[in-house]
């Protein structure tokens, strides 16, 4: 057994909190390598790991899902914001890209960072595979994470040094008190040294990704490793593992925050009772349903592409114009600044770019400006919002 392994088992279960009479903290049990489902949360599985297959052969063949992979990180920053409370929306975060130095609140700052922060760490996922699970990375994404953020007290990546709770009134009320910040270190080695372990060779069947996913996020919850922005670092854990894997870094934020009471009701019970099997099967559905999500935005983008592939064929096949769609399915608003430095071109190149594209219906000037002009790209915003903007003389 590992020596940190050894540090944390003799610290299991309830200990006393200095200073805190009466209040305990719980060191939680190492996460199971295993999970035993009954037939219908097996089969909630069996579906959810059929459907990230199907995904990931797309993603294999398909340039618009891979191009669509911005638009879906973004889509997951939104989504994991909001179950924390926050309020900044996906129309919000593409226009942030334009204007650099624009409203700069702690919710658009942390759901912007969110996005830096997950392609950071997918980068080195896609890299090193399942030895980026490590203290360094998950350091690293809350650094990302929280950078510049008022309200977060501690230095951004740093481990905790003081105990906290969560929910109730105080510590003694609270839903849960996760471990003393003495044995987060060694809670934290247990877990990432867990995930980054491959499959033996004379295993038939691994352990489903899916359940590996589930199992991640609620124990990362319970040790709560950091004074604040667990949740968000905590559903990181899942798309990192799939890219870690050579899947599609899918998010669940989105259907997780559909189900947000039954997300809270069964994370709760695993922390305190050693549920696993709900979780494992509500994490499942989640799975399925965000890959049929994906599909539907990836067929609503792939319809964009072949059009425009039409629109653009009699420029020259080295034209910038034809270049843009790689960049507009997933940031279908652009300025003249943005494509000089997306594509490291002149002025001029990129000026006529954006009229080829505007000549051939693929953008639109939105507003009346002269100077700073913005464009945006009216079908993508369609396909990812489910409605087309109105046109600019409208807003």
């Amino acid at each position: 057994m590992k020596r940190s392994a050894i540090s944390v088992e003799r610290q299991l279960g309830l200990r006393p909190v200095p200073g805190s009479s009466g209040a305990f903290a719980l060191v939680p049990p190492a996460a199971p390598a295993r999970v035993t489902l009954p037939p219908q949360e097996a089969g909630a599985v069996n579906v959810a790991e059929r459907a990230l297959e199907a995904l990931s052969a797309r993603w294999s063949a398909e340039v618009e899902l891979r191009a669509a992979a911005g638009a879906l990180l973004r889509r997951e920053a939104v989504r994991s914001g909001e179950i924390e409370g926050t309020r900044t929306t996906e129309d919000e975060l593409i226009d942030a890209r334009l204007a650099p130095g624009g409203r700069r609140d702690d919710d658009l700052l942390v759901t912007g960072n969110y996005v830096d922060a997950m392609a950071w760490g997918l980068e080195r996922a896609r890299e090193a595979r399942r030895s980026c699970l490590t203290t360094e990375t998950v350091q690293g994404l809350h650094r990302r994470l929280m950078q510049g953020a008022e309200f977060y007290a501690d230095p951004p990546g740093q481990f905790r040094d003081r105990q906290v709770w969560i929910g109730g009134g105080g510590i003694h009320t609270a839903r849960l008190v996760p471990p003393p910040p003495a044995v987060v270190p060694d809670c934290m080695e247990v877990l990432l040294q867990a995930l980054a372990e491959e499959e033996e060779a004379e295993t038939v069947f691994g352990v489903p990704l899916v359940t590996r996913g589930a199992v991640a996020q609620a124990q990362f919850e319970a040790i709560h490793p950091f004074r604040d922005g667990n949740g968000r670092v905590g559903r990181m854990l899942f798309p990192l593992l799939l890219a870690a894997d050579g899947y599609p870094p899918l998010g669940l934020a989105g259907a997780l925050g559909r189900r947000r009471e039954r997300y809270y009701e069964l994370l709760n019970a695993v922390q305190l009772r050693g549920e696993w099997v709900p979780w494992v099967g509500l994490v499942a559905r989640c799975v399925t349903e965000a890959c049929e999500e994906a599909s539907t935005l990836a067929d609503g983008l792939a319809a964009v592409s072949k059009d425009w592939t039409e629109r653009l064929a009699d420029l020259r096949s080295d034209a910038l114009a034809r270049k843009l769609p790689s960049l507009l399915l997933s940031q279908p608003r652009v300025t003249l600044a943005l494509l000089t430095n997306e594509f490291d071109v002149s002025s001029s190149v990129a000026s006529r770019a954006l009229s080829q594209a505007v000549e051939r219906g693929i953008l639109r000037q939105r507003g009346t400006a002269r100077r700073n002009r913005v464009f945006e790209a009216p079908e993508v915003l369609e396909a990812l919002f489910g409605t087309r903007p109105p046109p600019p003389e409208h807003r």
